[in-house]
């Protein structure tokens, strides 16, 4: 019974499973759309938490160093397909 239950659980439609972002995946990018999207210079040191779920309308802070200065970067989960907005610097 309980082996039934984690091959359903986890496996067949895995509504116990979730997906979560590549942390790494998501400092590179926050660091790209910060110099590419909003034109920032000396972009550096991004931090952002681990294993942050993939769900429509979450939220997350990075930490980034942008001319020398700690900012807060907040993260928005778009929708269930990972893709995301990056809110300017402050």
């Amino acid at each position: 019974m309980v082996a039934a239950f984690c091959v359903t659980a986890f496996l067949a439609p895995g509504f116990l499973k979730t997906t979560v972002l590549s942390q790494s995946a998501v400092q590179d990018g926050v660091k790209q759309i910060l110099t590419g999207n909003y034109q920032l210079t000396d972009v550096s040191d991004v931090q952002c938490p681990a294993d942050q779920e993939v769900r429509s309308g979450a939220t997350f802070d990075c930490a980034a160093v942008v001319n020398g200065q700690g900012k807060t970067v907040t993260v928005t989960i778009k929708d269930d397909a990972a893709n995301y907005e990056v809110a300017y610097p402050r």
